[in-house]
């Protein structure tokens, strides 16, 4: 969507008209998207550290010379910046196109399942047992099983505004699951955020009532065990475990072959074939 398209509803106007492809926060990879920065002295290394195209920033932020960036004033960035995402999101096709849903003959689905009306990939073998709630914008591979009561593409935890005035962010993003994956009992899998997926990878095992937050990437051949909780925009690489009760902090990377003890509380990345056990500060060597 152009920007000055974006301009108009919003009542500003856009200095140089740039496609606008995605709505990215300041963690994220942000080339061609709308950003917002809640303080004029972050504007400088954004505009040369990123390939961003717009910034959201308080009012009286200077434009950087020489940049084609535009700088949108505004009295609150973070608000406009997500009244401008709800917009896009329901007024729009910016995140997605409704399309009929694809589902495999081959799969069994109990009829206790809800599965919504559109943008749902069910490859054959799949197997989807009772009171699964299945939301659009998801695809499951073939030869899966999600045991009763998994909730697969619901929105996750995104919490904005001041203190008194809080309110949850609608998502926008999609979940994709690779092949011969196992979802125990209970289990969530949340979309992404904006144009984000949520991935899961081919061969991993989830357990029962385990939660993987919005945006969070986990590889392949992983095993992450009852009750574990992967917070938004984690990577897990490939052949991770993850033991019971684990939960992994928000855009940590835990590396490929590495595992997560029982009840660890992880802050900092993992680094490959490391096996860690501990809380909150730092990592304890399991003991020999």
């Amino acid at each position: 969507m152009r920007l000055s398209e974006i301009g108009k509803v919003f009542g500003f106007a856009a200095t140089h008209d740039h496609e606008i492809e995605n709505l990215k926060l300041l963690f994220q990879e942000k080339k061609n998207s709308l950003i917002f920065a809640s303080d004029c002295s972050m504007i400088e290394g954004l505009v040369k550290d990123t390939n961003v195209n717009a910034i959201i920033a308080p009012i009286g932020c200077k434009k950087v010379k020489g940049s084609n960036v535009v700088i949108i004033p505004a009295k609150n960035p973070a608000d406009l910046f997500y009244e401008i995402h709800e917009y896009l999101l329901k007024e729009t096709d910016f995140y997605y196109s409704e399309c009929i849903n694809k589902i495999s003959p081959k799969a069994q689905i109990s009829p206790n399942a809800s599965i919504a009306a559109y943008n749902v990939t069910i490859e054959e073998g799949v197997v989807i047992g009772d009171f699964v709630r299945i939301e659009s914008n998801v695809h499951i591979g073939a030869g899966c099983i999600i045991k009763p009561g998994v909730h697969i593409g619901g929105d996750g935890l995104c919490a904005v505004g001041d203190y008194g005035h809080k309110k949850t962010v609608s998502h926008a993003g999609s979940v994709f699951i690779g092949s011969n994956t196992v979802v125990g009992s209970n289990a969530i899998i949340e979309r992404g955020l904006f144009k984000d997926i949520t991935h899961v990878g081919d061969s991993t095992i989830i357990g029962a009532l385990v939660v993987i937050s919005h945006n969070s990437r986990v590889g392949k051949n992983c095993v992450i065990a009852s009750n574990a909780i992967v917070c938004g925009s984690v990577i897990v690489h490939d052949n991770v475990t993850i033991d019971p009760n684990a939960t992994i902090a928000p855009t940590v990377v835990v590396h490929e072959k590495s595992r997560v003890g029982i009840g660890t509380v992880v802050l900092e990345d993992v680094p490959e074939g490391r096996h860690v056990i501990g809380r909150s500060c730092g990592h304890i060597p399991v003991l020999k």
